[in-house]
């Protein structure tokens, strides 16, 4: 573990009925804070608007065993490794009580820790 990472979570637990963990996550991603709501309006805001790539950044990661049970992350940090280059990814969720300089400061600590696992 990383001494300076904490993580806050919630945890959901649900009987899918007839739906997989893979439809629930097709279902819940993106999150409202990391994708923008109305989902759909924002999203195709996003794809219009923004000039970098995303990567894997608020992407849905997890494991999923053989029965169909398995654990899914929302993925606000990440790298990855490439050709000798590291690319690494954070962010924050923002909503209409966000703070900006505190959200983009909260970010920078976010890749710092990344940086400084390198």
């Amino acid at each position: 573990t990383l001494k300076n990472v904490y993580h806050l979570q919630t945890v959901l637990k649900a009987k899918a009925g007839e739906h997989s963990l893979i439809d629930w996550t097709k279902h819940l991603h993106p999150t409202p804070a990391l994708g923008g709501h109305p989902s759909r309006a924002a999203l195709d805001f996003l794809r219009a608007n923004e000039k970098h790539e995303r990567g894997l950044y608020a992407a849905p990661l997890g494991l999923i065993d053989s029965q169909g049970n398995g654990t899914i992350i929302v993925a606000i940090r990440s790298a990855l490794l490439k050709d000798k280059a590291c690319y690494a990814y954070a962010g924050c969720g923002i909503v209409a009580a966000s703070d900006c300089q505190a959200e983009f400061d909260e970010t920078k600590i976010k890749l710092k820790t990344i940086l400084e696992a390198l």
